[in-house]
């Protein structure tokens, strides 16, 4: 339950740094919660002031513990995978009682001012697509580069299925 993802992640990107891994040669990539997971974990690098990585990497990621992107409603019948009526259930399972808009569990509600480029992946047919739109906006509003793409009729983490299928190959690449 939170904190321990954040804190075991920041732990080991304590180490790297400590193991004469250089800030600007680590790039953070996560999926799904794993993407919530990289951008919350910036956030606390960044309060920590610790060195920021190179870049971040977001696929389909899960951003917002508070569960209040329309997408959850809108594309609830198309997303084959993740089912937006059980999103707020996980969300507490997760938190433990914790508040959803910490920005460590929900990075949407971060300052997000000095981070690192981001990349964010996304299927307009997820449920998390709100999640995606809305942190790739907080991150173009606070002047932090972020390329937010797009993809059409793919199911959540399509990335994942770079072995099978030509769009996971080619937004792997």
């Amino acid at each position: 339950p939170y904190p321990a993802a954040v804190d075991d992640s920041l732990k080991v990107y304590q180490w790297l740094l400590a193991n004469g891994y250089a800030a600007e040669n680590i790039a953070i990539v996560g999926d799904s919660a794993g993407g919530g997971l990289t951008f919350g974990l910036v956030l606390k690098i960044k309060d920590f002031g610790l060195p920021l990585p190179a870049c971040t990497v977001g696929m389909s990621p899960w951003t917002d513990l508070a569960v209040t992107g329309e997408s959850i409603i809108t594309n609830l019948k198309r997303d084959v995978l993740i089912p937006g009526d059980g999103l707020a259930e996980g969300a507490q399972f997760y938190l433990a009682g914790h508040d959803p808009y910490d920005p460590y569990a929900s990075p949407l509600y971060g300052d997000h001012r000095g981070l690192p480029p981001a990349l964010i992946q996304v299927s307009k047919d997820e449920v998390l697509l709100d999640d995606s739109r809305r942190l790739a906006a907080k991150y173009k509003a606070a002047g932090v580069p972020c390329e937010l793409q797009l993809w059409d009729g793919l199911p959540h983490v399509w990335q994942t299925l770079a072995m099978f299928i030509q769009e996971g190959k080619t937004a792997i690449d």
